[in-house]
């Protein structure tokens, strides 16, 4: 489903092949996350002990598109799907790569090397007024 998302259709390109083939696409029913992405799966307490752990690890396979606002989700503990509609998703682990020291020194070094280059007056425009 995501990459017909991403791929235009065939038959006419101004569209993608989902929307073609499924029409468009509510994102508000049916949201969509990183697919692979760490998940915490709520467990209601009509299904585990007092005492139990009130959510299990898993895995972010799909979006329901039986049911409202659900997703698909792959137990680590069971192996099996799972749907459910209470997720915790693990996303600050799947951050944005940082800039480490070198990358500020090439990027200070390349906008120095701009300075440099650029066709820029020699004189200050107000000089001529301190003499």
């Amino acid at each position: 489903m995501t990459l017909n998302m991403l791929r235009p259709s065939n038959v006419s390109p101004n569209v993608s092949a989902y929307m073609y083939a499924n029409g468009t696409h509510d994102y508000n029913a049916h949201p969509l996350a990183p697919l692979g992405c760490a998940v915490q799966i709520y467990q209601r307490p009509e299904n585990r002990g007092t005492w139990s752990v009130n959510s299990i690890d898993g895995w972010y396979v799909g979006t329901s598109m039986e049911h409202y606002r659900n997703y698909t989700i792959l137990c680590k503990t069971t192996r099996a799907l799972r749907r459910s509609d209470t997720v915790w998703f693990k996303h600050k682990y799947l951050t944005n790569p940082s800039l480490t020291a070198a990358d500020h020194i090439v990027n200070a070094a390349k906008n120095l090397t701009d300075a440099i280059s650029s066709n820029k007056p020699t004189t200050h425009p107000t000089q001529h007024k301190l003499r």
